[in-house]
């Protein structure tokens, strides 16, 4: 624009880079900007999957890269939709910015899986306690989801229904009334989705939890196309059991000794994605933790 001064960044700092970023950041690229927001940027990918970059505040994601950007920063202000973005050996150009990853921190966590031991009741404890931090927070913040997020829930909204006991067929009706179903970018059944093979993803080598966790899935696979970019490559990722810190560190507590203070932080951090995402997401856990149970 005409009498704009240009004020280039020499180099921003990248704090830490996920795991499934790594790789593409090691290597020579030039991807273009998928889509663009005041504190975060979304890359296209080859394979039809997104690298992100975002803001400090935002916890670590598989394929993101968090950086440290000056006070007041807004993507928006240096990114359009298709201007190419280029990688060089960890360094990431744009028009009039860069940001060096080479020293930054790799999030990596460890696989997780429930070990031995762990009953009906304390799964049923968990739930008691993240079901009512998700009530007072929807209660507390006026959220609004399209779906019915409880079973016994007030809204008169959509209500998932994915039990052990249903064939292919049912569970493929039921994701279909999922998928890209809600508003947003990511909308509100994709979301709940997300969320409930989170938690079913510690019982993998449950015989009963195993088989339905593959029928989900393959209903999910079926049906990408039906929703957003944006969802899709989460939902994508999901698949294979990669999923935000948040999560991450909500499955942990279930795996260990925790205390409910522990338990409630982390159900809190995973709501705060989004205007309805994270409780989505929730909700989507507290299901798989129900179906679960029924299997003990």
């Amino acid at each position: 624009m005409e009498g704009r001064t240009q004020v280039i960044h020499p180099c921003l700092t990248v704090l830490s880079v996920g795991y499934l970023a790594q790789p593409i950041l090691q290597g020579n690229h030039c991807l273009p900007v998928h889509s663009v927001f005041s504190r975060a940027v979304n890359l296209s990918l080859v394979n039809g999957g997104l690298l992100t970059l975002l803001n400090s505040e935002y916890q670590n994601l598989p394929c993101a890269v968090r950086i440290a950007a000056p006070t007041g920063w807004d993507w928006r202000n240096y990114c359009r939709r298709s201007m190419n973005i280029t990688i060089q050996q960890g360094q990431l150009i744009g028009g009039d910015w860069q940001a060096n990853s080479t020293r930054a921190s790799n999030w990596q966590p460890a696989k997780l899986s429930m070990p031995p031991g762990v009953d009906s009741q304390m799964i049923g404890n968990h739930h008691r306690v993240l079901k009512t931090l998700l009530i007072d927070y929807c209660q507390q913040h006026q959220v609004n989801s399209a779906l019915q997020l409880l079973p016994d829930g007030s809204t008169d909204g959509r209500l998932p229904s994915l039990e052990l006991a249903h064939s292919d067929s049912q569970l493929q009706q039921q994701v279909a009334g999922l998928i890209g179903y809600g508003s947003g970018l990511t909308p509100d059944g994709d979301d709940y989705l997300l969320g409930y093979l989170a938690a079913l993803s510690l019982w993998h080598l449950h015989p009963t939890v195993s088989r339905h966790i593959t029928s989900v899935k393959a209903a999910i696979a079926q049906m990408l196309t039906k929703t957003t970019d944006i969802s899709k490559h989460y939902l994508s990722l999901a698949l294979q059991q990669d999923y935000s810190e948040p999560v991450y560190r909500l499955l942990g507590c279930f795996c260990r000794q925790t205390t409910e203070q522990e338990l409630k932080l982390a159900g809190h951090q995973v709501m705060q994605f989004g205007a309805a995402s994270g409780v989505d997401c929730l909700a989507g856990v507290l299901h798989g933790l129900r179906t679960v149970s029924s299997a003990h």
